[in-house]
């Protein structure tokens, strides 16, 4: 379903899947950034609806799990599918970069993260859940190897 000016451009619920209204509305000219934005927000979702029940936190302290798995799987879609004409590696090593990237920072939080109070989860949705776990969850798949992790 589209929702004209929907503040999280998008949102998975069992059984529907909220988009802002503009995600959609792109023709030709539109940069190609934008396309594979779109593109990846609709595979993020829909991986959150196909595998919710096998990647789904016990608590929001693991929301890196959920959202970094989804992100994983829209890389990993586009990648092995080429649905569009672009080489998806680059944003691989952007991910890559951007994920050491945060963890060179002072300061830096963990992907795990104690959260007590459930008003405080839109504060987590950054860089660390997203490129940080990303990130861990690509390694862990690259050293056990696709076939293995796809069996589980």
């Amino acid at each position: 379903m589209f929702v004209p000016d929907f503040e999280s451009m998008a949102m998975e619920n069992p059984g529907l899947i909220l988009y802002n209204d503009k995600m959609m509305l792109q023709n030709d000219e539109d940069d190609m950034k934008w396309k594979i934005w779109t593109y990846a927000t609709i595979i993020h979702e829909l991986v959150h609806m196909w595998f919710g029940n096998y990647v789904t936190m016990k608590w929001w302290s693991d929301l890196w799990l959920n959202e970094s798995f989804a992100d994983y799987m829209w890389y990993k879609i586009l990648y092995d599918t080429r649905i569009i004409d672009i080489d998806v590696f680059i944003y691989y090593e952007m991910r890559v970069f951007k994920a050491k990237h945060i963890d060179q920072q002072k300061n830096i939080l963990p992907v795990i993260r104690d959260i007590n109070i459930i008003w405080y989860t839109n504060y987590f949705f950054d860089n660390i859940v997203y490129s940080k776990g990303w990130y861990i969850i690509n390694q862990f798949i690259r050293y056990i190897g696709d076939d293995i992790f796809f069996e589980m």
